[in-house]
């Protein structure tokens, strides 16, 4: 058998017509119907490239089958807490011989071997999205990127300190801490997350201090394609500000222990509002003082495909309004430590970028990614 690897950029290249002939055919503003043919060549293309090939780019035999209730329901909040523990086992356990979906569920899974996967009849299936899906999870690999730099007062550029570099990988769910359940898992998808499970060890280097900027940004890659599919940055005084908001907002509660050395956890958008990341951030310094002035989140700046480092932050850095900080607050200005655990994005949002016809070019050089985070 071949690997997906190698089937992939023609797989991708047939979608990309097949799109460009339907959008001629419906028009750009009206809701796409799987016909029949569609339905045929959705299937088509997700056996191809999932069933007749030998492995996935993760190794990963688990094939994951979107059902028509997924486009009825409202998109998942990333905060949402719908809990989903047990329930791929339940909904493949309802899932027919005769490939009859039992279940309201958004998506069912089931192993490649499976005796039970859907026939290209089967109506709870949407082949469409289950393709994309399969896709995203299987197809490619992700490298997480974060790079602490400072600009360069003449040029406006950044210039990096310090990059680290990991391999995520891909989940249409996610798993959190409940204090009644334990660890439980809730289901996110349309929203696709990469999580980082041991961001406090593996980030523990990345210190943003004072004149700095924290720069992320995630790249999709399959061979020779390579693609940036969330960018974001924060400087250091929106950083410290949001930080300080939390702790001081954590201190009216007298229910709530705050230290001065508390980990908060802060939301960065992507540009254009595309995506989002969470950052874990504390303090590791002794020094200390909240000024409580902070107002607003940390926003990361926009992107401009071609305009190199200074475009990508350039919007960041025009944005900061905060007041200029006294000499005493400078010398007080804590070292903070900012930890990624996470970025979720839109299914729909990473299908557009990997079927692009041109793949939008990273800015950051990643690190060198350690043999035992691969």
């Amino acid at each position: 058998m071949v690997r997906i690897s190698d089937v992939l950029s023609k797989s991708l290249e047939s979608t990309r017509r097949h799109l460009l002939k339907r959008r001629e055919q419906v028009g750009d503003n009206q809701v796409s119907i799987l016909s029949g043919e569609d339905a045929e060549f959705w299937y088509n293309s997700f056996k191809e490239l999932f069933q007749d090939t030998e492995e996935s780019a993760d190794g990963d035999d688990l094939l994951f089958f979107v059902t028509h209730h997924a486009l009825q329901q409202k998109p998942e909040d990333p905060d949402s807490r719908t809990d989903i523990n047990n329930r791929h086992a339940s909904t493949n356990s309802a899932h027919s011989e005769d490939g009859n979906q039992k279940s309201a569920e958004a998506f069912f899974v089931l192993r490649r071997s499976s005796t039970k996967i859907p026939v290209m009849e089967d109506p709870a299936v949407d082949w469409e999205s289950t393709y994309y899906l399969n896709t995203v999870l299987h197809g490619f690999q992700y490298t997480l990127t974060i790079v602490i730099g400072t600009r360069d007062d003449t040029s406006g550029h950044i210039v990096p300190e310090n990059t680290v570099s990991r391999r995520v990988y891909p989940s249409p769910s996610r798993t959190r801490m409940d204090q009644s359940k334990g660890t439980v898992t809730e289901m996110t998808y349309p929203r696709i997350f990469f999580p980082v499970d041991d961001f406090e060890d593996f980030f523990q280097s990345v210190v943003c201090t004072e004149g700095g900027i924290v720069c992320v940004e995630l790249t999709a890659q399959c061979t020779e394609f390579v693609t940036s599919i969330f960018q974001g940055s924060v400087p250091y005084p929106l950083l410290l500000q949001a930080f300080n908001k939390k702790v001081n907002a954590a201190s009216w509660n007298p229910l709530v222990t705050k230290s001065c050395d508390s980990m908060e956890f802060l939301k960065m958008r992507g540009p254009k509002g595309v995506g989002q990341a969470e950052m874990a951030v504390s303090r590791v310094s002794a020094e200390y003082s909240a000024d409580g002035r902070a107002s607003d989140p940390p926003t990361p700046g926009k992107s401009q495909a071609n305009g190199g480092l200074k475009g990508f932050f350039a919007s960041t850095l025009r944005g900061l309004t905060t007041p200029h900080p006294s000499a005493l607050e400078l010398e007080a200005a804590p070292n903070l430590n900012a930890c990624l655990t996470f970025v979720n994005i839109r299914l729909k949002h990473l299908v557009v970028n990997v079927l692009g016809a041109k793949p939008h070019k990273p800015l950051l050089k990643p690190g060198v990614i350690p043999e035992d985070r691969v």
